[in-house]
């Protein structure tokens, strides 16, 4: 909120909310993840609409040094603007695999 005007500011949400669950069961990992920003203006005559987000991920111990993950974005494909006029990426799947040295 701009302090002087009292007016919401441009391109800024007044309320963001990210919550997140994780489980895991011995060598895996699973977790979703929930984002959501009410609407905000961007411009004079442009109101970008409130979007809900859910992500998942699951990820698996392979050894000590070895993990493998795989996260789905956008589970729903929902459609939506963070910039008036600019699509975001839809639903998109990222595939992971980590080294990490445990050193001797």
């Amino acid at each position: 909120i701009n302090l002087l005007t009292h007016q919401q500011l441009s391109r800024r949400a007044k309320y963001l909310l990210t919550s997140s669950v994780t489980q895991k069961f011995d060598a895996f990992s699973l977790a979703a993840e929930v984002k959501n920003s009410s609407s905000r203006f961007d411009g004079v005559n442009h109101v970008l609409d409130e979007y809900t987000l859910f992500n998942l991920s699951i990820s698996k111990k392979i050894d000590p040094q070895w993990t493998t993950s795989a996260k789905v974005n956008n589970v729903f494909n929902k459609q939506y603007e963070t910039l008036y006029g600019y699509n975001i990426l839809g639903r998109s799947l990222m595939l992971e695999l980590r080294w990490q040295d445990k050193g001797k």
